[in-house]
């Protein structure tokens, strides 16, 4: 995907470039912060190798079709705040291809 976009990625700039469609070039950086963060988080976890759970239920989230799946393993209370986020985000979903225009299927 990122030769089709003719991309450059700067891992330690955290930086990707590509050209943009009217010419010239877009330039996309990410969060350092976030970045550091999220590593030096990594960093203090220990390892673990788990084996997948198939325990799921089914979520509705909007529209017909609009589904997941989520692990039966959580508390009422962690499950009632993930319901409530997964919901009120579903816009951010890709629910069908037309949902991503410019992903080359």
């Amino acid at each position: 995907m990122l030769n089709k976009l003719g991309a450059i990625v700067s891992t330690p700039r955290l930086a990707m470039k590509f050209p943009a469609e009217r010419g010239g070039v877009t330039i996309v950086y990410a969060d350092q912060r976030m970045a550091q963060e999220c590593y030096v988080a990594n960093l203090k976890l220990t390892p673990t190798v788990t084996k997948p759970k198939r325990d799921v239920e089914e979520w509705q989230l909007g529209a017909d079709g609009q589904n997941t799946q989520v692990g039966r393993c959580l508390t009422k209370e962690e499950n009632e705040k993930l319901r409530k986020k997964l919901k009120n985000n579903r816009d951010l979903f890709a629910w069908t291809v037309e949902d991503m225009p410019s992903i080359d299927p």
